[in-house]
């Protein structure tokens, strides 16, 4: 991270989660898009590698409030209303596909940041300038990212894989307590899931809730 800071006749963007007797479960192809945060991690390590002139990064942000910028990633801006899992297990099945499909579309800004970072790792590792940091939109990505997972999230909650992933940006920038609301929505949206699947994912939220316990002085 910058400064520490589809399965088969229906549309692909729906599977229900509870499946029928003698069916195996199968998640929504979108789920994974974005990756398990233990990837993210994976990358966050290698960014920090970069090294280009700090004379090309792009200061137009340095004067930002950033108290207000900040406060404007917790904003949801889904064009349908914000619910909880419990609320969205109780829509219709057409609306549950339709706000799967929008929070897809919030989900691809994610998707592509992560592919940029990975471009920039392979041209580091080719001894290239990264580049990073030069366009204003590098200096907002996190910000950006985190306003995208809020709304994914809020339109369609029964996906682990965004909770986990807003949680750690949130660690990313210190906000203990917001990373902590989205591990509880990821716990409860895998607990839609068949015990024996996402298994990655459950260490992983498992792993992530006891040291944000530790960070919060409550594991001594």
């Amino acid at each position: 991270m910058h400064h520490r800071v589809r399965a088969a006749v229906m549309p692909a963007f729906m599977l229900f989660l509870v499946p029928a007797a003698g069916l195996a479960w199968e998640q929504p192809a979108h789920w994974p898009a974005v990756g398990e945060v233990a990837t993210w991690k994976s990358l966050d390590v290698m960014f920090y590698r970069l090294r280009d002139d700090p004379l090309f990064l792009d200061r137009s942000q340095d004067r930002t409030d950033q108290r207000s910028a900040y406060a404007k990633t917790s904003q949801y801006r889904g064009s349908l209303d914000t619910v909880g899992l419990e609320a969205w297990l109780a829509l219709p099945d057409g609306e549950r596909e339709e706000r799967a499909r929008l929070a897809a579309k919030q989900l691809d800004f994610v998707v592509d940041f992560r592919r940029r970072i990975e471009q920039q790792v392979q041209r580091t590792r080719q001894s290239e300038p990264s580049g990073w940091g030069i366009r204003v939109s590098d200096i907002t990505t996190v910000g950006d990212c985190l306003q995208r997972l809020r709304t994914a999230v809020g339109l369609d909650p029964a996906n682990p894989y965004a909770w986990h992933l807003y949680a750690w940006f949130a660690s990313c920038v210190g906000d203990l307590d917001r990373a902590g609301r989205a591990l509880a929505g990821a716990e409860q949206a895998l607990a839609q899931v068949p015990e024996a699947e996402l298994m990655g994912v459950r260490r992983g939220v498992a792993l992530d809730q006891a040291w944000l316990g530790w960070e919060r002085g409550r594991i001594g």
